[in-house]
């Protein structure tokens, strides 16, 4: 489910370029999901606990980490920040602090972080949407990136189901034969 979930997402995400939002990813992005799985084993590993014991767990937050890649929430991308003005003595101290925290138990702290950005999109998606439909969680969004409304295949289907199907091969094929001359 997961390998799937994340060559869907890629695929979601090299056919939006240019026509999504730059504030907010449309679904988990893959580096975080990837990060929340090697965070959960790295824990596991850190503080010796026996995977064969937490197998559901495991399975559980490994399929939900992929169908989050998938779904419709949004989660904030960070790529508007701005990090070219003054920086002020306060960010500076609370960027110390904030490593001081990852290395004292830089696994937990780690896993928790994403474990809290998988759970903010739905949250967030709860919290801004007045009332909740299925195209909010997994449906397609109102405006397909991948679909338009003008193009050209569009027309030819609509002919090929009213038109016989050797019919509509010798129009295109005319249409073809008469453009080339």
């Amino acid at each position: 489910v997961y390998v799937a979930c994340a060559a869907l997402r890629l695929a979601r995400f090299n056919t939006q370029i240019g026509k999504a939002d730059n504030n907010f990813f449309q679904g988990l992005a893959s580096p975080a999901a990837a990060a929340l799985v090697a965070g959960m084993v790295w824990v596991s590993i850190d503080y010796e606990i026996d995977g064969n014991e937490y197998g559901i767990v495991v399975a559980l937050v490994t399929g939900i980490s992929g169908l989050l890649m998938v779904s419709n929430f949004k989660y904030n991308s960070f790529k508007t920040l701005d990090w070219h003005g003054k920086v002020p003595f306060v960010a500076i101290l609370i960027v110390m602090l904030v490593f001081i925290v990852v290395a004292t138990a830089p696994s937990l702290v780690l896993f928790i972080a994403f474990l809290l950005y998988a759970v903010a999109g739905p949250v967030n998606t709860f919290r801004t949407v007045d009332k909740v439909t299925l195209e909010d969680v997994v449906g397609e969004s109102e405006v397909d990136a991948d679909f338009d409304d003008t193009s050209d295949d569009n027309v030819d289907i609509e002919r090929s189901d009213s038109v016989p199907a050797d019919s509509a091969q010798t129009d295109t094929t005319n249409k073809h034969d008469t453009s080339n001359k």
